[in-house]
């Protein structure tokens, strides 16, 4: 994605970087931002572009970021430096607020639906190409015989809005291309097809635009990976909070309010600390120091969406029971 950063990427960084919500005597947790990919415009190629000739069969414009939403939650399981909104939910929320999925949304209004969805980050954008031209080549190592040839190009461009002030924090440009040879292509054999169907999915352009969803979602992992800093570096400083403790299997089995959905995986060590006290200037109560009492290191064993658990390493001077309230910070990513 071709980065046009602003003065609001940075507001956007400190927003996401800095707790947003307050752990009891923890300190701040933090969490991954989350991005809701929104239906495109198709405006722009409502006209006859080769293929949109049946246009009220046709949603570009929903069906590209369907595609792009797949690709973008592959990069978020791949780098865990965000989430994605479910589709289900944004295309509820829109019919909720009489939307429809036209994506003709100004980002003022697109950022009230990222509010109520929760979405730090906004994908909107246009498909500007959407069509398969063809022509004859010759081919002389077969004399007397010509092939037609099909090139389908799938393009939108995209821009990145931050849902708290609407600004446009980053924007590119997304492109697919399928070349194949063969019979005539029939307007009417794409054409109406649904965006989720085998027989879409197998068709040139199926193929031109899953590249150019998977080439615009690629961008968009490296322009939050700039925002937000490299997973292993501020994930590594996120706490998370101790909700439960049990006995089990000889030891100790903590549960934190962080899983899957805030890219903790089985195999994570999470550093398990009690806060014994803070250290402050008696002249100008100002913060030197806080005193942590180290529990032990978690292993993660089992994730859910929310949760994470597993068993505790205590320290060789005894096995204190973690309790609700207690820190969890990863100091190890698997």
């Amino acid at each position: 994605m071709r980065r046009q950063w602003t003065g609001a990427a940075a507001a956007l960084l400190l927003a996401i970087t800095i707790a947003t919500v307050t752990a009891q005597d923890g300190g701040p947790l933090l969490r991954l931002p989350t991005i809701a990919v929104m239906p495109f415009d198709d405006a722009v190629i409502a006209g006859d572009c080769g293929w949109t000739w049946n246009s009220r069969s046709w949603s570009p414009g929903a069906g590209v970021a369907d595609l792009i939403a797949t690709e973008l939650a592959c990069e978020a399981d791949r780098w865990r430096t965000f989430r994605v909104v479910e589709r289900e939910r944004l295309m509820e929320v829109l019919a909720e607020q009489d939307l429809g999925a036209g994506g003709r949304l100004d980002p003022a209004t697109a950022a009230g639906i990222g509010r109520i969805l929760g979405a730090d980050l906004l994908l909107m954008g246009a498909v500007t190409r959407f069509d398969v031209r063809s022509d004859y080549i010759g081919l002389p190592w077969r004399a007397g015989f010509d092939a037609e040839r099909h090139l389908a190009t799938v393009a939108f461009d995209g821009r990145l809005v931050d849902s708290t002030t609407a600004a446009i924090v980053a924007q590119g440009r997304g492109q697919g291309n399928e070349t194949r040879y063969g019979a005539t292509i029939r307007r009417g054999s794409l054409a109406g097809l649904d965006f989720g169907s085998t027989q879409f999915g197998d068709s040139i352009l199926g193929a031109a635009a899953r590249k150019a969803a998977r080439s615009l979602a690629r961008g968009i992992s490296g322009d939050v990976d700039q925002m937000v800093g490299p997973a292993g570096e501020w994930l590594a400083e996120a706490d998370a909070l101790v909700v439960y403790c049990e006995a089990r299997d000889g030891g100790w089995w903590p549960m934190i309010n962080r899983g899957g959905r805030d890219g903790v995986r089985a195999g994570d060590r999470l550093a398990i600390r009690r806060k014994v006290r803070d250290i402050h200037d008696p002249l100008t109560g100002e913060l030197l120091k806080t005193i942590w009492h180290e529990l032990g290191v978690m292993t993660v064993r089992e994730v859910e969406d929310k949760i994470a658990s597993g068993p505790l390493a205590c320290p060789p001077d005894g096995g204190i029971r973690p309790e609700v309230g207690d820190v969890a910070v990863i100091v190890k990513r698997n």
